[in-house]
């Protein structure tokens, strides 16, 4: 569980920061960091799948 809590901290800063960068017109990198933040939750949900079964 402590991971699953993790990656839900990382992908809540992923999307702060992805905020910050296009805010800030960097578009290619908000892109990029949406992605990781993206993957962060999949990864996520897919362990707490994993723990319900």
């Amino acid at each position: 569980m402590q991971a699953i809590r993790r990656l839900d901290e990382v992908a809540e800063r992923l999307q702060s920061l992805m905020e910050l960068a296009d805010d800030n017109g960097h578009t290619l990198l908000a892109y990029l960091i949406n992605m990781a933040e993206v993957e962060a939750r999949y990864v996520a949900d897919e362990h707490r799948k994993h723990l319900k079964n």
